[in-house]
Formats: structure tokens, C-alpha cells, sequence
């Protein structure tokens, strides 16, 4: 698993990676694997200080958490060990139902 904070959307999916609790972070050895322009955030490295994609935190990173808000849309935010703010997601929205059909 990875000890990682990662927004990565692609083909109208959004996958949310939220596992350093108190650890942060590996190196993206497999970044190469991901579509290009796939990643929305992601931090990496020793406390946070190695390749970013998105805002890269100015001082170390501990560790960190989530939270997730579902209303008409899910709201997702990235925190750091002191619970301030690393990222916030745009909004996703619900999918429509004509996304949800399966085609065989």
C-alpha cells in the first residue's frame, strides 16, 4: 500500500490514495505506469519534500489524514499532521445513470 496522499482521475474515474497516516512518503517509482496527466495531487519523498504534482507542501510532512463529505457532490480534502490543509479536490459530482450501464 502506499504511505501517500494521491488524487488520480482518468476515464471519468476518481481514486483517492490516503495512506500515510503517520508516515509520509514513498518515492512514485511506478509514477511511469499511471496516464499521462492522470495525476491531480500527489506528494512523495522523504516528509514530503520529493516529486510533487499539485501544491507541494512548505514544510516536512509527518504524516496525515482525509476527509470525505458526500452531499449532492463528494467533497474530498487532503490534511497534514498538524490538520492544516495539503489539497482540496474539485467536487465530483454523481455519475448519471447512463455512465452506470453496463455494456456487454
Amino acid at each position: 500500500h502506499d504511505h501517500m496522499l494521491e488524487h488520480i482521475s482518468y476515464d471519468g474515474v476518481e481514486m483517492f490514495v490516503s495512506g500515510m497516516g503517520r508516515e509520509c512518503c514513498y518515492e512514485a517509482s511506478n509514477l511511469h505506469t499511471v496516464p499521462k496527466g492522470a495525476v491531480k495531487f500527489m506528494i512523495t519523498g522523504h516528509h514530503g519534500q520529493g516529486t510533487a504534482t499539485g501544491p507541494k507542501p512548505s514544510v516536512p510532512v509527518k504524516g496525515g489524514h482525509a476527509s470525505i463529505q458526500f452531499d449532492d457532490v463528494v467533497s474530498v480534502t487532503y490534511y497534514n499532521h498538524n490538520g492544516d490543509v495539503l489539497y482540496v479536490a474539485p467536487s465530483v459530482k454523481p455519475r448519471s445513470k447512463a455512465s452506470l450501464q453496463i455494456v456487454v
